[in-house]
């Protein structure tokens, strides 16, 4: 990976426009397709949600998104010291699977993640912040 921005917000809900701001305008600045940047605004606002939400639990925080660019892919890395969000099943995730249930208030989230990203990674690094990193390939 090569040109890098970064964004450091707090965890608040209000805090949200920034992070998409900062998305679109890094994004911009390497000349994304429109599809991709609205496919990674809807991804990393859902995670960073659910960082506030279920790994801070609406309590104070900071929260690090990091952009870069390749040849091929965009990564975002996004870094908290919440508590550990619970993405064990990531990997065999079938959204497909699921009965769709129009009353059910989230529980999407990262099954959504998953269908607008190639790649989605989710670790506790070894100084105590959660990494979770989102590709989405721009070339083939």
């Amino acid at each position: 990976m090569s040109i890098l921005f970064s964004l450091s917000i707090s965890a608040d809900l209000k805090s949200l426009h920034l992070v998409r701001e900062f998305l679109k305008d890094s994004c911009d600045k390497f000349h994304a397709e429109a599809d991709v940047i609205s496919d990674l605004e809807l991804a990393v606002d859902e995670a960073v949600t659910n960082i506030i939400i279920h790994g801070y639990e609406n309590n104070p925080g900071d929260i690090e998104v990091v952009i870069q660019q390749n040849s091929r892919a965009l990564k975002i890395d996004i870094f908290d010291r919440a508590k550990s969000l619970k993405y064990s099943d990531i990997e065999n995730a079938d959204l497909d699977a699921l009965p769709f249930d129009p009353d059910q208030d989230g529980g999407y989230g990262v099954f959504l993640i998953r269908k607008l990203t190639d790649e989605l990674e989710y670790r506790t690094l070894d100084d105590g912040r959660n990494k979770m990193s989102l590709i989405k390939y721009v070339l083939n």
